[in-house]
């Protein structure tokens, strides 16, 4: 698990990592979702500029997939399994520090049919408490088949994680 966490980030240090729910031979845990808490230091994450940093907070949720295509869409969209993806992330932010760009971590976008059924979402926000940032996540795949008239919104779901993946903000 250590290395998913670390999404990449070679320099990085993952630190008490805790995993809930993760024996599937026990009926109890089985229904449960998976947990997966840790605390990870990533030197990689900043980059210097000038007296600010950059600090590339979309990275944290490693790398996500993009459906960008030249010709139209032929087929329904089919996904091997239903799954979702429950994140927070909190950052502390150095003493005497301000984030900035944190609107950019805003980020609604959903698939519904025509029956206005979710059948797909991705939904992050954020809440500055004191010297911590934390940031909320919700990227849901509630259907395993959608017909081809979903395309476009099921692949603006997509494509917002992915979009979330480039977020950055300015520390200064």
């Amino acid at each position: 698990m250590e290395g998913v966490i670390q999404n990449l980030q070679e320099n990085s240090k993952v630190e008490n990592l805790e995993l809930l729910n993760y024996d599937i031979s026990s009926q109890q845990q089985y229904s449960k979702p998976f947990i997966t808490k840790a605390q990870l230091t990533g030197p990689d994450l900043l980059e210097s500029a000038g007296n600010k940093f950059i600090f590339k907070v979309g990275e944290v949720i490693g790398e996500q997939h993009t459906m960008y295509n030249e010709k139209p869409r032929q087929h329904p969209v089919n996904i091997d399994f239903t799954h979702e993806y429950v994140r927070e992330i909190t950052v502390n932010i150095p003493t005497g520090m301000k984030a900035s760009g944190l609107e950019s971590l805003k980020i609604d976008r959903e698939c519904k049919n025509e029956a206005g059924e979710l059948m797909a979402a991705f939904h992050s926000e954020y809440e500055v408490k004191g010297n911590q940032l934390v940031i909320r996540i919700r990227e849901s795949y509630l259907h395993m088949n959608l017909p081809l008239s979903l395309y476009e919104d099921f692949r603006a779901v997509v494509n917002a994680a992915a979009d979330f993946n480039r977020v950055s903000l300015i520390l200064e």
